[in-house]
């Protein structure tokens, strides 16, 4: 599932996932969540062409093959309302007994101090319960620097601190949901990928790369396994005409 948050990196990566798995006929539309928390939305099917279905705020996909669950939320929630609605995904994520959740959010890039990042293109972090079963992380590159929790920085420096915050600007309901599966002892993980605004789907093709160490769809590495969805196609408007030069 996605967290509303910078960039959007979370909703789009999700939507390469569906996409990918609609293409190879390994997923289905199953349902949707109504919530007076969200701020509603209402478009054209966003993965198929010439379909009656619409695309809403929140809407869940199953892949019975890949044995997943895959939540996409189009739309941050009401800010008055955010409580609401973490309280009312802790109620479906009880009520349906998932094995384990994977969130995908984003915070500025800005926040994150170069030292901690060094030269890596799309670094991502990652903040997880508990309850959660550190096996699922055990699947990833230990040598690879994208695999390492958030840390506590001091908010002046944005260096590491034993006295500092988890500190991550832009990332929604990131923080709050986590401390509210932590009381509830939900098994979850949330990765965290720092980006700036802007054209972010690169960021999005490199959070699905990396989740599949994980998920294990691509399992051959095949560089065009990822497909985006037809709803990409206008996604920063038509190119400008070639006739103005």
């Amino acid at each position: 599932m996605p967290i509303v948050a910078v960039g959007n990196v979370g909703q789009l990566a999700v939507d390469i996932l569906i996409a990918t798995l609609f293409e190879k006929k390994q997923c289905k539309f199953v349902g949707r969540i109504l919530s007076d928390a969200l701020i509603p939305v209402c478009g054209p099917d966003a993965f198929k062409l010439f379909s009656n279905d619409v695309t809403t705020t929140c809407q869940i996909f199953q892949s019975s093959e890949h044995k997943l669950v895959i939540l996409q939320q189009r739309a941050p929630c009401f800010k008055e309302k955010r409580q609401m609605y973490i309280n009312q995904l802790i109620a479906w994520f009880k009520s349906c007994n998932f094995k384990q959740i994977v969130a995908l959010s984003s915070s500025f890039l800005q926040f994150l101090a170069p030292s901690l990042y060094k030269n890596e293109k799309h670094p991502i972090r990652y903040l997880h319960t508990s309850a959660f079963d550190d096996s699922f992380l055990k699947a990833f590159d230990t040598n690879d620097e994208n695999y390492k929790p958030v840390v506590k920085i001091d908010r002046e420096t944005l260096l590491p601190s034993e006295n500092g915050i988890i500190h991550l600007p832009g990332s929604g309901i990131s923080k709050s949901l986590l401390a509210k599966c932590e009381s509830e002892q939900i098994k979850i993980v949330i990765f965290v990928l720092y980006c700036s605004e802007g054209d972010n789907t690169a960021d999005a093709f490199a959070y699905v790369h990396h989740l599949n160490a994980c998920l294990k769809l691509n399992k051959n590495n095949d560089p065009y396994y990822w497909q985006a969805p037809i709803s990409w196609q206008h996604l920063y408007g038509e190119r400008y005409p070639q006739e103005i030069f």
